[in-house]
């Protein structure tokens, strides 16, 4: 009994940090200068990172440099999720029978870098689509991939702060 106060507490504080980095995030895109933001939408080429979103110019070069920095950071914070994910299998109860399943983080399709006037900090947000994939548990073996299904797609937005040369959750 209590394991579920305590993670309900838990989901309770990350939801209130949560709520207070959006809000943070959203006064900081406010104020922000145009030639102090990137954003990149996937194609062809890389162009598109490197244009302000309005006036479609180049931003500043300090601003391009953390942008790409932040593109990699990205590369690897997917690769990172969907890893543990593959191999931390959940298994619940839906019903009457047992399911494994397990969420995959699709390739971004929006990366915005962000740096408030007169400040050292920028935001980056990264925006993707995560699958949730299940299976039948019931069954002898262990999953394959091929048996999954996908039975959920989710938007997902994450901020990140670029704080002393990191990025930072």
């Amino acid at each position: 009994m209590i394991f579920q106060q305590v993670k309900s507490f838990k989901a309770f504080l990350i939801m209130i940090i949560s709520g207070s980095l959006f809000l943070t995030v959203s006064v900081v895109s406010s104020v922000t200068a145009s030639d102090n933001t990137a954003v990149w939408v996937p194609g062809d080429s890389l162009q598109g990172f490197f244009s302000d979103p309005d006036s479609d110019a180049a931003p500043d070069k300090e601003t391009l440099r953390v942008g790409r920095n932040f593109k990699d950071f990205c590369n690897r914070w997917i690769g990172n999720k969907n890893d543990y994910s593959r191999k931390n299998m959940r298994i619940k109860k839906t019903g009457s029978c047992n399911v494994k399943e397990y969420s995959q983080c699709g390739d971004a399709y929006e990366l915005r870098v962000t740096k408030a006037e007169n400040s050292h900090v920028y935001v980056g947000t990264l925006k993707y689509v995560e699958k949730v994939f299940r299976t039948d548990a019931d069954t002898s073996g262990k999953g394959t991939p091929e048996t999954f299904a996908v039975v959920q797609e989710v938007p997902v937005t994450e901020f990140f702060m670029y704080i002393d040369g990191k990025w930072r959750y």
